[in-house]
């Protein structure tokens, strides 16, 4: 059934969406893929349950299920890659595995169906691989394939959701398909012998049937990379650093699986900080302009994509300063990150915890700058310990809104940037420029007034 291209940009070259069940979706040989520059799985319990709440609801009820649109770019006759949509399908896919487990522990033969439609199927080699009907990306193939696509033990998802160093991404992955398999085991153990006949076959016939998606698909990898990001502008809440990192991979070419290493061990250097605020603190302590030195979060991927679109160089130049600037953006939080040296001593130390007890976030683009241009350790200890100061003068004893703090910090990492600033001291008359000793005398004699009242008033 053949679509009109109401809401979707025309200038992408898209062919006529149709609408398919699931059935129809996974019918033949074709395998679907997730991309490179995709977000890896990210459905949190809210969605996951809702998604079984629509869906057990559609069981046994007339009509179908819409479940959305689904963005795909044809690789191959057998092949297509997952442009919008993957969270669903894996979603699917991990209830088919979870009634596929209920039929093995039964003996019964409806499992090898199951598999072979839905899940994947292998070769006649002994040791033959699953060829998977879906796979995921890199983050998220691994735990995919080993757990809802292979194993029947659900033991085993709960040994690995108990170790440390899983990925967030995979947690979130196993933790959906765990609340799966124990929905439709639940509703299978309250039915008896009649669960065939009142779940699973309904069930079956509602994934397979009575679930329709709208199949769009696209032309070109420029198509599939301008649909990606027009889904920004339709309320799809991609992060900032889902269209950076997009961009990055397609403008890569022939170097994808660099960026890719790159980009990953930015990540994980990252740890859990936010790296959308990495790379706005990233950009503007790197590339803003002398006269913007403010970047907002919802102009940075036009500033990005202006500076590398067709431009394979800059494109990786980019990749590979993010990766080296990660680790040391890292350190402006985390004292434990810092190499063993006398100027990094205990007043140093007491210099990031006073940072993160302010929240200066703001001054992360200034401390970025400093810990990469100066050479000397004690300059970049003292350049710490003079930012903490101004800090607490602005925030603690001045009062002061935070609203100009990052405009001040951008122009200061512009200038050590430009090499303007060279030490902490051209960095302390800046900051005390904007808060003079005089000032900061005056806030502190009223702020020192007001604690004394306070406690006049308070005595009986």
């Amino acid at each position: 059934m053949t679509l009109p291209l109401e809401v979707y940009p025309m200038q992408i070259g898209i062919l006529p969406p149709e609408l398919k069940s699931i059935e129809e979706l996974f019918s033949g040989s074709v395998r679907f893929s997730v991309p490179k520059y995709q977000r890896s799985f990210s459905w949190t319990a809210d969605e996951t349950l809702e998604l079984w709440d629509d869906l057990f609801g559609a069981v046994g009820r007339e009509g179908e299920y819409f479940l959305g649109t689904v963005v795909l770019q044809r690789r191959s006759a057998d092949s297509q890659e997952i442009i919008d949509g993957q969270q669903r399908l894996a979603c699917i896919t991990m209830l088919f595995s979870a009634i596929r487990n209920v039929f093995l522990s039964s003996d019964d033969k409806r499992a090898v169906q199951i598999q072979a439609d839905f899940l994947g199927s292998k070769g006649y080699a002994r040791h033959a691989a699953l060829n998977q009907k879906l796979a995921l990306n890199k983050t998220n193939n691994e735990a995919f394939l080993q757990y809802v696509l292979e194993s029947e033990d659900s033991s085993k998802i709960d040994e690995h959701l108990g170790k440390k160093d899983i990925h967030p991404s995979n947690r979130l992955l196993l933790e959906a398909y765990k609340y799966f398999l124990g929905k439709v085991a639940q509703e299978v153990a309250s039915r008896g012998t009649k669960a065939d006949d009142e779940f699973l076959v309904p069930l079956i016939d509602t994934l397979r049937t009575k679930v329709k998606l709208i199949t769009i698909p696209v032309n070109s990898d420029e198509d599939a990379n301008l649909f990606f990001e027009s889904l920004n502008a339709r309320g799809k809440e991609l992060a900032i650093s889902d269209l950076v990192k997009n961009r990055l991979y397609f403008e890569a070419k022939g170097q994808v699986s660099r960026a890719e290493q790159l980009w990953e061990q930015m990540e994980k250097d990252l740890a859990k900080r936010p790296v959308p605020e990495f790379i706005r603190h990233y950009w503007i302590a790197k590339e803003a302009a002398k006269d913007s030195p403010n970047v907002r979060e919802k102009h940075l991927y036009r500033l990005v994509n202006t500076a590398i679109k067709g431009k394979q160089n800059k494109a990786m130049a980019l990749a590979k300063d993010l990766g080296k600037s990660a680790p040391d953006y890292a350190r402006i939080s985390d004292y434990n990150l810092w190499e063993d040296d006398a100027a990094y001593d205990d007043s140093f130390a007491a210099s990031l915890s006073d940072l993160r007890l302010f929240r200066v976030t703001q001054m992360n683009p200034l401390l970025l700058n400093a810990i990469q241009r100066f050479s000397r350790n004690k300059d970049v200890a003292k350049t710490f310990r003079t930012v903490a100061n101004f800090a607490f003068r602005y925030f603690i004893i001045g009062n002061q809104s935070p609203g100009n703090l990052e405009r001040i910090s951008a122009n200061i990492a512009y200038e050590i940037r430009a090499k303007t600033y060279k030490s902490p001291k051209d960095v302390a008359d800046a900051l005390r420029a904007v808060n003079s000793d005089p000032t900061f005398r005056s806030d502190f004699t009223l702020e020192r007034m007001g604690s004394l009242i306070g406690t006049e008033e308070t005595q009986p």
